[in-house]
Protein backbone atom coordinates (compact mmCIF):
# COMPACT_ATOMS: atom_id res chain seq x y z
CA UNK A 1 0.00 0.00 0.00
CA UNK A 2 1.31 3.08 -0.92
CA UNK A 3 0.94 6.36 0.41
CA UNK A 4 0.25 9.15 -1.55
CA UNK A 5 2.44 12.20 0.31
CA UNK A 6 0.01 15.35 -1.16
CA UNK A 7 -3.03 13.63 -0.09
CA UNK A 8 -1.46 13.34 3.66
CA UNK A 9 -0.19 16.60 3.91
CA UNK A 10 -3.41 17.60 2.48
CA UNK A 11 -5.28 15.82 5.56
CA UNK A 12 -2.95 17.34 8.17
CA UNK A 13 -3.23 21.04 6.53
CA UNK A 14 -6.94 20.50 7.14
CA UNK A 15 -6.49 19.02 11.11
CA UNK A 16 -4.65 22.62 11.84
CA UNK A 17 -6.77 24.75 9.76
CA UNK A 18 -9.66 23.10 12.37
CA UNK A 19 -7.12 23.62 14.84
CA UNK A 20 -6.15 26.70 14.56
CA UNK A 21 -10.03 28.07 13.34
CA UNK A 22 -11.02 26.63 17.04
CA UNK A 23 -8.16 28.73 19.63
CA UNK A 24 -8.85 31.52 17.57
CA UNK A 25 -13.07 31.20 17.82
CA UNK A 26 -12.32 30.04 21.55
CA UNK A 27 -10.82 33.66 22.81
CA UNK A 28 -12.76 35.52 20.16
CA UNK A 29 -15.94 33.96 21.54
CA UNK A 30 -15.02 34.48 25.20
CA UNK A 31 -14.06 38.40 24.29
CA UNK A 32 -17.42 38.48 22.97
CA UNK A 33 -18.81 37.00 25.97
CA UNK A 34 -17.28 39.50 28.29
CA UNK A 35 -18.20 42.59 26.52
CA UNK A 36 -22.21 40.82 25.92
CA UNK A 37 -22.30 40.21 30.05
CA UNK A 38 -19.90 43.51 31.32
CA UNK A 39 -21.79 45.38 33.11
CA UNK A 40 -23.33 41.92 35.24
CA UNK A 41 -19.55 40.95 35.73
CA UNK A 42 -18.42 44.04 36.55
CA UNK A 43 -20.76 44.33 39.59
CA UNK A 44 -19.60 40.65 40.91
CA UNK A 45 -15.77 40.98 39.93
CA UNK A 46 -13.55 43.96 40.38
CA UNK A 47 -12.55 46.02 36.87
CA UNK A 48 -8.48 44.12 37.16
CA UNK A 49 -9.89 40.79 37.05
CA UNK A 50 -12.26 41.37 33.74
CA UNK A 51 -9.17 43.58 32.59
CA UNK A 52 -6.58 40.55 33.18
CA UNK A 53 -9.09 38.06 31.14
CA UNK A 54 -9.72 40.36 28.42
CA UNK A 55 -5.84 40.88 27.82
CA UNK A 56 -5.35 37.25 28.43
CA UNK A 57 -7.65 36.21 25.43
CA UNK A 58 -6.31 38.87 22.93
CA UNK A 59 -3.21 37.56 23.85
CA UNK A 60 -4.48 33.85 22.94
CA UNK A 61 -5.91 35.88 19.56
CA UNK A 62 -2.09 37.05 19.03
CA UNK A 63 -1.18 33.85 19.29
CA UNK A 64 -3.92 31.86 17.21
CA UNK A 65 -3.04 34.31 14.15
CA UNK A 66 0.87 33.99 15.12
CA UNK A 67 0.21 30.03 15.01
CA UNK A 68 -1.88 30.45 11.45
CA UNK A 69 1.46 32.25 9.73
CA UNK A 70 3.95 30.01 11.61
CA UNK A 71 2.04 26.73 10.03
CA UNK A 72 1.98 28.82 6.44
CA UNK A 73 5.73 29.16 6.52
CA UNK A 74 6.15 25.44 7.68
CA UNK A 75 3.76 24.59 4.92
CA UNK A 76 5.65 26.60 2.47
CA UNK A 77 9.30 25.17 3.65
CA UNK A 78 7.61 21.41 3.06
CA UNK A 79 6.67 22.49 -0.43
CA UNK A 80 10.08 23.98 -1.36
CA UNK A 81 11.83 21.41 0.36
CA UNK A 82 13.32 23.32 2.84
CA UNK A 83 13.86 20.84 5.82
CA UNK A 84 15.77 23.32 8.22
CA UNK A 85 12.82 26.16 7.29
CA UNK A 86 10.19 23.66 7.99
CA UNK A 87 12.18 22.11 11.22
CA UNK A 88 12.01 25.37 12.78
CA UNK A 89 8.88 26.77 11.87
CA UNK A 90 6.62 23.46 12.27
CA UNK A 91 7.46 23.51 16.19
CA UNK A 92 7.47 26.95 17.10
CA UNK A 93 3.75 26.91 15.79
CA UNK A 94 2.81 23.90 18.00
CA UNK A 95 3.72 26.18 20.41
CA UNK A 96 1.86 28.89 19.21
CA UNK A 97 -1.27 26.72 19.23
CA UNK A 98 -0.46 25.62 22.99
CA UNK A 99 0.22 29.21 24.31
CA UNK A 100 -2.93 29.94 22.63
CA UNK A 101 -5.05 27.34 24.34
CA UNK A 102 -3.59 28.20 27.58
CA UNK A 103 -4.09 32.12 27.18
CA UNK A 104 -7.60 31.16 27.24
CA UNK A 105 -7.87 28.25 30.18
CA UNK A 106 -5.97 31.25 32.36
CA UNK A 107 -8.10 34.00 30.93
CA UNK A 108 -11.04 31.46 32.17
CA UNK A 109 -9.61 30.92 35.19
CA UNK A 110 -8.53 34.25 36.03
CA UNK A 111 -12.86 35.21 35.43
CA UNK A 112 -14.13 32.33 36.77
CA UNK A 113 -11.58 33.11 40.19
CA UNK A 114 -13.06 36.29 40.49
CA UNK A 115 -16.67 36.04 40.00
CA UNK A 116 -17.30 32.78 42.09
CA UNK A 117 -17.22 32.13 45.79
CA UNK A 118 -14.35 30.53 47.72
Amino acid sequence: MTIDINQANEGVRSFIRGGIAGVLALNSGAMIALLTQLSDLAEKTGSDALRCSFRLWIMGDVFGALCWMFASLAASAHVREMKTQERIWTPVGYLSFLASLTFFAFGAWQLADSTLPN
